[in-house]
């Protein structure tokens, strides 16, 4: 009836009492009810979700292997073979959702595992019908493989570089042939620590600083591949110099950058001492004073304040850490989302 008054223009309901109607009288026990509702939403446009899993656990229910037909309900009464061209109908042009798993934080060097599991009212699994693949500009494009239990997955490799940090960001994408039928958004933080100490010798002819630095990420160090130090030098407050340390030696778990000034270049003069990790911008770790009194404790030693005594060599050991972490821990996110209006071929 109604879309023979949609046919002929003289449709004059109220279509959200209707909506309410037909939410109210949902039957996931009987056929007739759930395909009739499908066709009314159709007609009317209307916004109702139907539960996906009950309707398809009713197409079992009211299957029968032995004499191939269906019946109407979970009673199993009555038969009528129109119900295959509903189930057909439904499953070819209803509505495709996503389910995409993945982690929500994860640390540089690690791995994201990205599954995907999809239906629609009556369809669970697709065949081979569809692919999925990861898409990111950031990390490069991965192939989502289907497993057993009907999942698309894989395991995404975060690498320890800087434009892995702090977010990254890519699209789930569906494809028919080299067409593509959806998308799903991803986006997630990742995390790192910077572990490193300093040393510095502090001469009446020199200073020498080595600095050890490791990047600690999935339970383990790193070496700094792309990192860098430097230090400014000032001389009565006015930038004077630019200095880069030496990567002397990578050891397994950290990376060693060693400078040496001697004092006959440099006079006295003021250290701000920087550290590059390559994925953030340099951050300054450490200052130091090389030549004159300063108002400081004199014998007070460390390297914002080493000893005047230029008569014996001074090392100061100072370990640091700097956190470049947001939210620790690993947080898994479930959602879905009506992404498709394909239809099944």
């Amino acid at each position: 009836m109604i879309y023979i008054l949609k046919s002929l223009n003289l449709y004059a309901k109220d279509s959200q009492k209707i909506e309410h109607y037909v939410v109210s009288n949902l039957n996931y026990n009987n056929i007739k009810n759930i395909y009739y509702s499908y066709k009314i939403a159709e007609i009317l446009n209307l916004t109702i979700d139907f539960e996906a899993y009950l309707t398809q656990e009713l197409v079992q229910n009211i299957y029968d292997d032995k004499l191939h037909e269906f019946y109407i309900a979970t009673n199993r009464e009555v038969i009528n073979q129109e119900i295959f061209l509903w189930l057909c109908e439904m499953a070819r042009n209803s509505e495709i959702g996503f389910n995409v798993e993945y982690s929500n934080v994860v640390d540089l060097g690690e791995f994201n595992t990205i599954s995907v599991l999809i239906s629609n009212l009556i369809v669970r699994d697709f065949g081979s019908v569809l692919k999925f693949k990861f898409e990111s500009d950031q990390l490069g494009t991965f192939d989502l493989n289907k497993t057993q239990d009907g999942k698309y997955t894989n395991d995404i490799p975060v690498p320890i570089r800087a434009n892995s940090y702090p977010e990254v960001k890519g699209w789930v994408y569906a494809y028919e042939g080299t067409e593509k039928k959806g998308e799903f958004y991803i986006s997630f933080t990742t995390t790192y620590m910077l572990n490193y100490t300093i040393e510095s010798t502090i001469t009446s002819t020199s200073a020498s600083f080595q600095i050890n630095s490791s990047i600690f990420s999935n339970q383990k160090p790193h070496l700094l591949t792309f990192g860098k130090a430097f230090t400014r030098i000032y001389k009565d407050n006015i930038l004077s110099d630019l200095k880069y340390f030496n990567l002397t030696s990578d050891s397994p778990k950290y990376s060693i950058f060693s400078l040496t000034v001697e004092r006959e270049d440099i006079g006295d003069c003021y250290f701000e001492i920087f550290l590059d990790d390559g994925i953030r911008p340099a951050i300054k770790i450490a200052n130091a004073t090389f030549g004159q009194d300063s108002n400081e404790d004199p014998n007070k030693d460390s390297l914002d304040n080493p000893s005047k005594d230029y008569g014996a060599d001074i090392k100061v050991a100072i370990p640091l850490m700097v956190f470049f972490t947001t939210v620790p821990g690993s947080v898994i996110v479930m959602s879905t989302k009506k992404l498709m209006k394909s239809k099944t071929r």
